[in-house]
């Protein structure tokens, strides 16, 4: 996060360069870095920095460079919880890079417009797509890797623990064979939900701590905060001292709200209002489920 911050003055500094040597292309690429580094401490900033590196990108003609700018907005919108917003600027993005016959990128925003989907309750659109992204691009082993925990993702929401359990088992398989723990630590994560809903808490909480372990080494404050919610939410259900978790929801919360990450902040409100409940505190516990309705 900090080394995010650090790089914001030299981007700034490094596109006045570029705009003062009339190098354009060089001026949109500085921009679309610095977009990228305010993203989690300044999103408006952040989304008027890629669009001002759109307008440069489509002036000199760099259909890809536009086309990037337009997914990295999407995810933005996504994020900050406009599913339809992302899904327009995304489908945008994928018509350039089929322009250009980007394989890579075209399975890339294909797989993101899946996640629009499923923020939009259309989960057999999603599973569509998620598996259209892995035709696209059979060679990219880490892309199909990743569709293929997006697809364990759909069959866990559609009831099937079984083939959503072994979807991400494999994918776990997958990523630590090529040690990347970052998404080693993902599938960890959708492991340990898997196990908690089918009552096995003690798989469940070994699942999450490793995940916790890897993305607290990372230093990542959203996933930290994820994992955490899941934690407490687990805690609550083997009924542990609800008032400790009530303390780590309110802390994850503190984190979604300030990256902004609307989905995190809904599920945390109404996990909150589990633990308020369990405290006898019905007045706040219903509260915090109006919130999180809102």
């Amino acid at each position: 996060f900090e080394q995010m911050q650090n790089a914001v003055p030299a981007c700034s500094e490094s596109t006045d360069i570029y705009a003062a040597a009339g190098d354009r292309q060089g001026e949109a690429q500085a921009l679309q870095v610095w977009a990228s580094a305010t993203v989690e401490t300044d999103a408006p900033e952040s989304i008027r920095l890629y669009r001002q590196a759109q307008t440069i990108f489509r002036r000199v003609g760099s259909e890809g460079g536009a086309a990037s700018v337009l997914n990295n907005l999407g995810l933005i919108y996504e994020m900050q919880g406009d599913p339809a917003t992302a899904e327009k600027l995304q489908r945008q993005a994928l018509a350039g890079f089929r322009l250009l016959d980007n394989k890579r990128s075209q399975a890339k925003v294909t797989a993101n417009i899946g996640n629009d989907r499923v923020d939009q309750g259309d989960l057999r659109g999603a599973l569509q797509l998620y598996e259209e992204s892995m035709r696209v691009d059979p060679e990219d082993a880490g892309r199909v890797t990743i569709a293929g925990d997006n697809i364990a993702d759909v069959h866990q929401w559609q009831g099937d623990l079984a083939g959503a359990k072994q979807g991400h088992e494999q994918s776990l398989a997958a990523w630590q064979k090529v040690g990347d723990q970052d998404s080693s630590a993902y599938a960890m994560s959708s492991l340990g939900r898997i196990l908690f809903e089918e009552a096995d808490f003690s798989g469940a909480r070994r699942m999450y701590d490793q995940s916790l372990a890897i993305r607290t080494s990372a230093g990542d404050k959203l996933t930290i905060a994820q994992t955490r919610l899941g934690l407490a939410d687990l805690s609550l259900e083997e009924a542990r001292p609800p008032v400790n978790q009530e303390v780590a929801i309110r802390e994850a919360l503190v984190v979604f709200q300030q990256q902004r990450s609307r989905d995190d902040e809904t599920q945390a409100r109404w996990i909150l209002s589990r633990a308020l409940l369990a405290e006898g505190n019905s007045v706040d516990a219903t509260a915090a489920m109006r919130h999180a309705r809102s």
